[in-house]
């Protein structure tokens, strides 16, 4: 069974529960799960907090196993293309490690490790590991591939369909010359005509939250994927975006929808910040925020959310096609705003296909560049949805 914790909790779990040691749990609530990112089947999920009691469980409890998988066969992978309902797991032999590589996104460029694993009827997957975790698993597996063969787990993963890479090239400091001229005050967004301007054309602006207006609510229903308002009958939900196109009905996720009113020296303006990028924000998930107000005080503003008032950011702006009204894509954090100050040297090239060079003494198994074509790929995103890191667990195992 799956457990959450609610954030105020966080750090006294984290103090009080370590990976490996058995506990007994008491005092916890248990609900029907969401039905996104799960890493068990299983449809309930444990709901820990405050009144939740923690007990060590001293004595032999060897039968009670660290780890459990459900493993789903390659033929089957497919079929969970932008199913995030239920994360999967798989097992095979690397059989091909590809050199770790950069692509850009946003304005990071991120490591990816590309890899091919088989399974013992000879079937292929494709596996991407993004971030830290791509990092520590080509180290580690460069060491275990030349002491011999290697079958891995890959735990808590997405699947993705990708189309083969294209072989335009971009490199950061045109990015961040396009970014820094990008740069808007208040006053000159109030003479845009949402008219005459280009489609999906964005801007940055740096202003001071000042007010948060919930008379319409700070939240709503929406799909998972797109993250557009679902619709509903009373018993079911479904998305007229994503429904057709999946052939399945996914549970609606709440997002947050945050009509702001920012200010800097030169006007204020109303901003709607949606979904994740609100969620950057308060650094809380909406659903958590729940647990604090009930149906009567639903447009009471939560704690959380109050706490963004008088805080200043830099946000990348976009006319609405539907509203006509300015709409928050990325809020850029300090390192971002760094980067774009000091990236006119950069001339990271990304999009080619040409792999990053070889240590000496390098393993043949991770010898080719990435160009797999159309496929179905697992994948982890250290920057995905509301997953951490952690979520996702790489086991090597080494074959004797």
């Amino acid at each position: 069974m799956q457990a959450h914790v609610h954030p105020i909790d966080k750090k006294r779990l984290e103090e009080r529960l370590v990976e490996g040691k058995v506990y007994a749990l008491s005092g916890f609530v248990v609900r029907v799960s969401e039905g996104n990112y799960m890493t068990c089947s299983n449809r309930f999920m444990m709901y820990i907090g405050s009144q939740t009691v923690v007990d060590d469980i001293d004595g032999d409890v060897d039968s009670i196993p660290l780890h459990r998988f459900d493993f789903v066969d390659f033929g089957d992978v497919s079929s969970r293309n932008c199913d995030n309902s239920l994360l999967t797991d798989v097992i095979g032999q690397v059989v091909e490690v590809r050199p770790i590589q950069e692509v850009l996104k946003k304005f990071r460029m991120i490591q990816i490790c590309s890899l091919r694993i088989e399974d013992f009827s000879g079937k292929e997957q494709e596996v991407t590991l993004y971030g830290n975790l791509a990092n520590d698993f080509y180290a580690e597996i460069r060491e275990k591939c030349r002491q011999g063969p290697v079958v891995a787990v890959f735990s808590g993963m997405c699947v993705r369909y990708y189309k083969a890479p294209t072989q335009e090239s971009q490199s950061i400091s045109k990015l961040a010359q396009e970014l820094r001229s990008s740069w808007r005050t208040i006053k000159q967004f109030q003479s845009l005509d949402p008219f005459e301007s280009q489609k999906n054309t964005r801007f940055l602006c740096r202003a001071s939250i000042i007010k948060i207006d919930c008379a319409k609510g700070w939240s709503y229903h929406g799909c998972f994927h797109c993250r557009r308002s679902i619709s509903g009958d009373g018993s079911e939900f479904w998305c007229n975006r994503c429904d057709s196109v999946n052939k399945k009905r996914k549970g609606p996720v709440w997002w947050y929808k945050l009509d702001a009113v920012v200010e800097n020296a030169t006007g204020t303006m109303n901003l709607m910040i949606f979904a994740e990028e609100a969620q950057e924000l308060i650094g809380v998930a909406a659903e958590d925020l729940f647990d604090e107000i009930t149906n009567e005080n639903r447009h009471t503003v939560p704690d959380a959310i109050s706490n963004l008032i008088g805080s200043t950011h830099a946000f990348q702006v976009s006319i609405d096609d539907r509203s006509l009204g300015f709409v928050v894509k990325w809020v850029l954090n300090d390192d971002d705003l760094m980067l774009l100050k000091h990236s006119s040297s950069s001339q990271m090239t990304v999009g080619g296909d040409s792999p990053l060079p070889e240590e000496d003494g390098s393993s043949s198994a991770s010898s080719c560049s990435s160009a797999y074509g159309n496929r179905t790929c697992l994948t982890f995103f250290d920057a995905c949805k509301p997953m951490s890191d952690k979520m996702c667990c790489v086991f090597l195992l080494e074959i004797y």
